[in-house]
């Protein structure tokens, strides 16, 4: 009885190039993206928590040995309900040419405003022993509680500077992720702290000591005319 999902996405944005600032662009971007019957597979302590409920659907089972010690958990593919998630991106360019090179510098930030997940959530209590799940916004959060699997960042980003001068070229690049809140094996909150990368590259292109050999070049054969 599994039906396909259906989805709804809307964005809109702009690009400002001002000319009393030459080489500079500037640009942002609004999404909105919205899911219904999105597929899911209950986890283990969910589908423990229905057998507890006495309300186990078709095709989930709990299997235990003669001891009563579970040796399976079984689950299957569900249409759950709605899944909404709601963001912006901001987008900074700059290009100078000076005597010293070309220097250009890129900075990219995506901002996850909401992400919304009936199935998951980000707060929890507990009943007879076992968690118990409440739903609300994902963004900033692990949607696995206890498995310390990858969150929803909030804030993702990073910054580049590249100069390029007579075929050399050195490009220095900042990316910084953001932190999300997750729970440890016994449902302790922690926070896992936000990460950055700095990276350094630097080249030289030695086609640039080449003389021409092409001055016509053909389009479809040559990559250059050197």
């Amino acid at each position: 009885n599994l039906q396909p999902e259906d989805s709804r996405s809307f964005s809109a944005g702009f690009v400002y190039s001002p000319k009393y600032v030459p080489g500079l662009t500037y640009s942002m971007d609004f999404w909105d993206i919205e899911r219904t019957g999105v597929i899911f597979a209950k986890t283990a302590d969910q589908v423990l928590q229905d057998e507890l409920n006495g309300t186990l659907t078709p095709g989930e089972r709990v299997e235990r040995d003669s001891s009563g010690n579970i040796t399976r958990i079984t689950t299957q593919n569900l249409n759950s309900s709605s899944q909404t998630a709601r963001g912006i991106d901001f987008g900074l360019q700059y290009q100078r040419q000076t005597p010293f090179g070309t220097f250009t510098s890129t900075t990219q930030v995506a901002y996850l405003y909401e992400f919304f997940w009936a199935s998951y959530s980000d707060s929890f209590g507990r009943s007879g022993g076992l968690p118990v799940y409440f739903s609300g916004n994902l963004a900033g959060v692990t949607t696995n509680p206890g498995a310390s699997n990858e969150g929803f960042y909030r804030w993702k980003g990073d910054s580049r500077l590249d100069w390029n001068w007579r075929g050399f070229d050195l490009v220095t690049t900042v990316r910084y992720t953001d932190g999300f809140k997750e729970r440890f094996g016994d449902f302790t909150p922690h926070w896992v702290d936000h990460t950055w990368i700095f990276d350094v590259q630097a080249s030289y292109d030695f086609t640039s000591l080449l003389p021409v050999v092409e001055n016509n070049p053909v389009p479809g054969y040559s990559k250059s005319p050197k």
